[in-house]
């Protein structure tokens, strides 16, 4: 299990935001202009909150969510582990900067290039059987990340499983520790180790309790 590592030295200086359902983070406050959806039973980070309208963190993407519960641990897991990848024909695709065929393009992504998948948004239809679904994306060139959609049938992206929800723990230092449950194995190997010095034991103390006796 891997364990973030904390920036502050006795806990997370966080609020971190559950997302119960499949959640839709707005660029705008009034949460009128949406960016993508968020996959349920993940995370944000939660850096303010107005009228049940959340100013939130996912991964590195800044925007405004509803409907967020505030919980009061560090959740092990935060962010989904999900990518895409250009499956285009062996053409590349359009990086836009809005999910239509007629937004600015901010890069060409090659063929069988990859990057990070954030979630879905709704914009020009391109294909009747896709429609206007599209796909709010991160994609490294090497010298600049750029954020933005690609058009659903022109990439594949992987299944988000739901999150195994499990709390980073700290001990008095405010170190982390791990929380993951010790298996029947791991107990039953430091039995079978133990049992030699076991023994070892009981033949000396017999050995000098005979000694003892033959003495007296």
């Amino acid at each position: 299990m891997t364990i973030i590592t904390l920036l502050a030295a006795s806990a997370s200086p966080f609020s971190y935001g559950y997302m119960g359902a499949t959640t839709v983070l707005y660029s705008d406050p009034q949460c009128q202009n949406p960016i993508t959806t968020l996959p349920a039973t993940y995370f944000v980070i939660v850096l303010s909150e107005d009228y049940e309208v959340f100013k939130v963190n996912y991964k590195d993407v800044v925007g405004y969510a509803k409907n967020i519960e505030v919980v009061d641990y560090e959740p092990v897991t935060k962010y989904a582990a999900a990518s895409f990848e250009v499956s285009n024909d062996g053409y590349p695709t359009k990086l836009r900067a809005q999910p239509s065929d007629k937004s600015e393009i901010l890069i060409e992504i090659p063929p069988n290039k990859s990057g990070y998948y954030y979630g879905d948004a709704e914009g020009s239809a391109l294909v009747p059987d896709v429609g206007g679904k599209w796909h709010y994306v991160s994609y490294d060139d090497g010298d600049k990340t750029y954020y933005g959609y690609v058009y659903a049938s022109q990439v594949k992206v992987d299944k988000i499983s739901a999150n195994v929800i499990e709390k980073v723990e700290h001990n008095n230092e405010g170190e982390e520790i791990s929380s993951s449950p010790v298996n029947n194995t791991d107990f039953l190997l430091i039995a079978i180790l133990c049992v030699p010095s076991v023994l070892i034991m009981y033949l000396i103390f017999r050995d000098r309790e005979k000694k003892s006796r033959y003495k007296e």
